[in-house]
């Protein structure tokens, strides 16, 4: 997996910093050489991930049975699948 972030260079300011080499020293720590082709000058940079944030995805059976977009459903429409709805206990006797 790659990363990609941007640098701008100490010594003259420009964003073109280039990875030349980088190694993976831990699960979380990246050493890299980075060359700014502005300046010819070349950085050691470590980059470390401190903190991870994801998401909780819960899934919504209704959305399931709906066949177009969101926006086009009308909410006071009969679900047929409702085990409450009296057309469907009808149709089950």
């Amino acid at each position: 997996m790659s990363v990609s972030i941007n640098l701008d260079c100490p010594v003259c300011g420009s964003s073109t910093l280039k990875v030349r080499t980088s190694q993976k020293i831990g699960m979380l720590v990246t050493q890299a050489k980075c060359y700014c082709p502005s300046c010819l000058s070349v950085s050691d940079i470590s980059a470390e991930i401190t903190r991870t944030y994801t998401a909780n995805w819960n899934e919504r059976p209704e959305i399931k049975r709906i066949n177009k977009p969101l926006k086009q459903v009308d909410p006071n429409q009969l679900d047929f699948f409702d085990e409450n709805n009296p057309i469907f206990r009808l149709s089950t006797i």
